[in-house]
């Protein structure tokens, strides 16, 4: 079981994991700093602060799953996530929602068959 898990403010503590995103992302930073014509492909990817938040929250939840016994994966963009516990690898999504969701497909309208909107 684990404890209560807050995000932090900062990624001043951050797992090992995220410690490598953001050493590549400041990698790609100084290597497109340095480049007489910048390519789209070196941009940072974790500058946004969507970006930043999203690496909180993994950061917070791979601690916590680690002390819990969990081992904790991504891939060099950070967007495949996983954690192995026990025999079983969970994936993880943890995406941006749209703020106002055009439809509502659980919640049917009246007189209209369900699905229907």
């Amino acid at each position: 079981m684990l404890d209560k898990v807050s995000v932090p403010r900062a990624l001043d503590r951050p797992h090992r994991l995220i410690a490598a995103l953001l050493a590549a992302d400041e990698a790609r930073r100084e290597k497109r700093a340095r480049a007489a014509d910048p390519s789209a492909l070196d941009a940072s990817t974790f500058d946004t602060p969507i970006e930043r938040r999203r690496l909180r929250i993994l950061n917070c939840l791979f601690l916590a799953l680690e002390r819990a016994g969990g081992k904790p994966s991504l891939n060099r963009d950070g967007r495949d996530v996983r954690v192995e516990v026990g025999q079983s690898s969970v994936p993880i999504v943890l995406e941006r929602i749209a703020a106002s969701p055009r439809t509502r497909p659980c919640s049917p309208t009246r007189g209209q068959p369900r699905g229907w909107s």
